[in-house]
């Protein structure tokens, strides 16, 4: 099996051994309540998403840059189709001297925007 269905089986065992060791009356939220809303509504204007990603161009894994570049074309599809306000900063961490810096390794996807979604690179 896939290893998050594993993972997300490990989640569930340890939320329900969780639930039996409670005390009378308590319980362990597995889902938000339904007074909550699940997308942001149009009085949540000031929501802004900032995801942070650290990485070195070392090749760590193997196809690093491969890696990198998919999760950022992901990200900004999907960033930009949900029409979340949002930046990808990406923060290289001591870069080898014999590799290009990640701001010169990365692509952005096509038909997607610069402004919609920046990708900044912290160095």
């Amino acid at each position: 099996r896939w290893p998050l269905w594993r993972l997300l089986a490990s989640i569930s065992q340890e939320l329900t051994a969780g639930q039996a060791a409670l005390p009378d009356g308590a319980e362990v939220l597995t889902k938000p309540p339904d007074s909550l809303p699940l997308a942001p509504s149009a009085e949540d204007s000031d929501l802004y998403l900032s995801i942070i990603v650290q990485c070195r161009n070392d090749n760590y894994g193997g196809n690093m840059l491969v890696r990198l570049n998919r999760m950022l074309a992901t990200a900004t599809y999907m960033l930009q189709a949900a029409g979340v306000p949002a930046e990808i900063l990406i923060v290289e961490w001591n870069p080898p001297p014999n590799s290009p810096p990640i701001a010169e390794a990365i692509e952005r996807a096509s038909g997607t925007s610069v402004e919609t979604v920046p990708i900044r690179v912290i160095r």
